[in-house]
């Protein structure tokens, strides 16, 4: 794997229809911690791999930081904002050369 990944696999996240599984696509917002997405079956949470641009499905983080984050915003990769303005779900990634996410939309 690349730099920085750690030793298990990474679920890469899509998007599907609801059915046949209800209680896997139940998603918790502000759960664990505040501006996570979380997935109550399967506890997992909305994440950007390796502070990229690829969205992932991955274990929700709850000590240290990742990403460069701050006191304030501890894991920007796994933290999200929904903007009402134009209805889309963005990263907390900060803008610099080493995030490809930019807190763009997802």
């Amino acid at each position: 794997g690349s730099e920085g990944e750690t030793a298990y696999m990474y679920s890469q996240a899509s998007l599907q229809e609801c059915g046949g599984e209800p209680d896997e696509q139940i998603w918790e917002l502000n759960q664990p911690s505040p501006q996570f997405i979380h997935n109550t079956k399967h506890d997992i949470c909305l994440n950007v791999k390796a502070c990229g641009d690829e969205i992932i499905y991955d274990k929700c983080m709850h000590e240290g930081r990742s990403c460069e984050g701050s006191d304030s915003l501890p894991f920007p990769n796994q933290m999200w904002v929904f903007n009402k303005t134009d209805s889309t779900l963005r990263t907390r990634l900060p803008d610099t050369k080493n995030h490809k996410g930019k807190g763009q939309c997802v």
